[in-house]
């Protein structure tokens, strides 16, 4: 079952987002993941986000899949750096397909 990862971000240091980037294509890629939506602003229909925030979604063939993604040690130093560049908040949710 398709499942989804979805990241509302607000970044503090352009400069290192790139390196975050950078690793997290590759743990992408290496589970499988594909972009859906990458650094798009949202259009609020209800209630509130802050104007800075960007979106990002990310779609794997199950929870197993995302779940191993975010918890691999290929993404361990995308966490990392995220920590020093940006706000976020990270979900996933099953697709229920």
């Amino acid at each position: 079952m398709t499942a989804y990862l979805a990241s509302e971000i607000v970044t503090h240091d352009p400069d290192l987002l790139e390196q975050y980037r950078t690793i997290a294509r590759q743990a992408v890629a290496e589970f499988g993941g594909r972009y859906l939506v990458r650094n798009q602003t949202p259009e609020m229909l209800e209630g509130t986000i802050d104007d800075q925030v960007k979106v990002v979604i990310l779609s794997f063939d199950s929870l197993d899949d995302a779940r191993s993604f975010y918890h691999s040690e290929t993404y361990a130093p995308a966490i990392e750096v995220a920590a020093k560049c940006m706000s976020r908040r990270i979900l996933i949710v099953d697709g229920g397909d």
